[in-house]
């Protein structure tokens, strides 16, 4: 997330919103734009030029550096029975690393903002290692995130098939909620603090 979407996101406004909002914002303002100049627009040769370049531009350069992914506008996540893990507690939200994943890093700040946002969240990251927690590890003591070391076993192997970052949330519906690193996004922080009880 960048500060932008930080700022929307601390106004109250659900993380899909927060994503969203700025390409909403930035089309608005740029047909404003078009609006305010277009007597100038409107001398040139290349106004249909002008008035796209204007309109898509902005929206285009912000997309490039901050894309949207499926992620952000669908729940892609898979789904299992409970009965067949017997780990998690009603309302869990854990993530699977590795100790030195950097995919895995990356998901710390973003789920400290989610902690932050939802105190009462139980979060745990279970670090699926031999030996320590690597550079995992001490960022989680730094964001004061709880965290355990585990070895690698089927159950383990079931809810990641090998993904790591893999995240799971316990909705207490007979099911838990399952997404990789390529499909968790907004629509899965909106889903997780929606279903907590």
């Amino acid at each position: 997330m960048n500060l932008f979407e930080e700022v929307v996101l601390s106004l109250g406004s659900s993380w899909q919103f927060s994503r969203l909002f700025p390409f909403v914002l930035l089309f608005i303002s740029s047909f404003l734009i078009i609006v305010v100049l277009r007597e100038k627009i409107k001398r040139t040769k290349l106004k249909w030029f002008l008035r796209l370049s204007i309109l898509l531009i902005p929206t285009s350069l912000y997309f490039a550096v901050n894309p949207i992914f499926q992620s952000d506008l669908y729940d892609l996540s898979r789904e299992i029975n409970v009965k067949s893990i017997n780990s998690l507690a009603k309302d869990e939200f854990v993530v699977f690393t590795l100790p030195n994943c950097p995919y895995c890093l990356e998901t710390i700040s973003l789920i400290a903002l989610l902690k932050k946002r939802n105190p009462d969240l139980t979060v745990t990251y279970k670090i699926v290692t031999h030996n320590d927690g690597g550079d995992i590890e001490s960022l989680l003591k730094k964001n004061r995130i709880s965290f355990e070391l585990l070895n690698k076993s089927e159950q383990i192997e079931l809810l990641t098939l090998g993904s790591y970052p893999t995240f799971v949330f316990n909705t207490g519906a007979k099911v838990l909620k399952i997404w990789d690193n390529n499909s968790f996004g907004t629509k899965a922080l909106d889903f997780i603090e929606d279903h907590q009880s």
